[in-house]
C-alpha cells in the first residue's frame, strides 16, 4: 500500500526553500520558507529577480539622489514600480 504524500519540503541543494501541499478542494498551493524569502528581501524570487542588479541600483540610487529621495526610504515595492512593472 502506497502512503499518502500530504506535504512535501522542497530543498535547493541543502537550503529549505518551502512546502508542497494540496488544498481541500485538491490544488497543488506552496507556501515559501520565511527564511529563503529573506535572502530575497523579502519579495518572491520571480519578482526579486525583475529588480535591477548591484549597478542597476548603484544607478537608480543616484538617480534617487539626483531628485533628492532617499534610497534608503525607497522600498522594494517603489523599486518595482519604478521599473515599469507596477501602479
Amino acid at each position: 500500500m502506497i502512503k499518502k504524500t500530504e506535504i512535501v519540503e522542497v530543498f535547493l541543494n541543502d537550503t529549505r526553500v518551502g512546502k508542497l501541499a494540496l488544498t481541500p478542494d485538491h490544488l497543488c498551493a506552496f507556501e515559501y520558507d520565511f527564511a529563503f524569502l529573506q535572502s530575497f528581501n523579502g519579495i518572491f524570487g520571480v519578482f526579486n529577480d525583475s529588480l535591477p542588479d548591484g549597478w542597476g541600483m548603484l544607478l537608480t540610487d543616484r538617480l534617487l539622489i539626483k531628485k533628492q529621495i532617499n534610497p534608503a526610504q525607497f522600498t522594494t515595492l517603489d523599486r518595482w514600480g519604478a521599473m515599469g512593472w507596477g501602479p
